[in-house]
């Protein structure tokens, strides 16, 4: 590969971040169309030029608020402004693998987890149910703030003590960027599959799909595929594109989850589903004509709107709460 005269083989970055009120102004010339002002620009500025060649640096500040989502450890003092104190930043090592601030907090720093007898129940008898053979689809519809997440970190806790597999599938506020995005996670934890990628993928996850179930050979194309690893041993036949390749992506999906609860009974959580993407949503509603016959638990969380509404039969959907309040309205 030919290289541009005077420019280098490689780029060595410096990076700070930061949080706080900046000031946003037009300018009436020149390439750039605004121009952000405030502390936190100068400060961050002036960090990322202390920083190693590829270390991110983080003030204390920003550092409490992000940190428990990515391993650091903390570096010298350093001065940004004359005459005022010093300031310990840290340095971002990687990520810590929590994905909410529950998961990541210690063991008793939570306050007791009280009420919600009936939801507690529901749920605890929809995992009953699923052990004993019959699939079970469940929504969890509420408003931001009103205990989603801590009913189901507390559910999800008390798997521990059934045999039972379990993943979890988080859409993102930007997750119509990656398609099918909290399946792909889901997928990643059923075959026990790191989020880091290495030389040895692809025999990995070769190895892991058919340790799960020989009979997903068939699908290892896709299954590859869809986690953007390329094979000869196993290529996309060519003529899958389009809306063929999407059926074919999301067959291979609901494949894994159906022959992997075949073998133990699995419990499914997919989170934040008023950000789904569209081919998530179509994934959801083939998986959903599947739970009925696979010992299957699917539980999806939402906050209220009709895109999220999941129209089911209602042997399948066995409960749904629309909004959750503190005191449920009496018949």
């Amino acid at each position: 590969m030919s290289h541009a005269p005077n420019l280098p083989d490689s780029v060595q970055l410096r990076m700070a971040a930061g949080s706080e009120q900046v000031a946003v102004r037009a300018t009436e010339s020149g390439e750039r169309r605004y121009r952000i002002g405030g502390t936190v620009v100068r400060d961050t500025n002036r960090l990322a030029a202390l920083a190693a060649t590829g270390e991110i640096l983080l003030p204390p500040d920003f550092a409490r608020i992000v940190e428990p989502f990515v391993a650091t450890e903390g570096r010298a003092p350093v001065n940004l402004v004359p005459d005022q104190p010093a300031m310990t930043p840290v340095s971002v090592l990687g990520e810590s693998g929590h994905v909410s601030r529950l998961e990541a907090s210690v063991p008793g720093s939570l306050t007791e987890f009280v009420g919600r007898e009936h939801e507690r129940a529901v749920l605890s008898q929809a995992l009953q149910d699923t052990q004993s053979g019959s699939g079970r689809f469940v929504t969890v519809v509420g408003d931001i703030g009103v205990g989603k997440s801590r009913l189901l970190f507390e559910f999800w806790k008390s798997l521990d003590g059934h045999d039972v597999l379990n993943t979890v599938g988080r859409c993102r506020e930007r997750g119509t960027l990656t398609p099918l995005l909290p399946f792909i996670a889901s997928m990643r934890d059923m075959l026990g599959l790191s989020k880091d990628l290495s030389d040895n993928t692809h025999d990995e996850v070769v190895g892991r799909t058919l340790k799960l179930a020989p009979e997903l050979e068939d699908y290892l194309p896709a299954i590859l595929h869809v986690l953007s690893i390329d094979s000869d041993e196993y290529p996309l036949p060519d003529y899958l594109e389009g809306e063929d390749l999407q059926a074919a992506l999301g067959e291979a999906l609901i494949s894994v989850f159906t022959q992997g609860a075949s073998r133990k009974p699995l419990a499914m959580l997919l989170e934040d589903w008023h950000w789904a993407d569209e081919g998530s949503r179509e994934v959801l509603l083939q998986l959903r004509e599947m739970v009925a016959a696979n010992p299957l638990l699917v539980i999806v969380t939402s906050r209220p709107g009709p895109a999220v509404t999941v129209r089911c039969r209602q042997e399948m959907c066995t409960w749904s709460w629309r909004r959750w309040a503190a005191a449920r309205q009496p018949n």
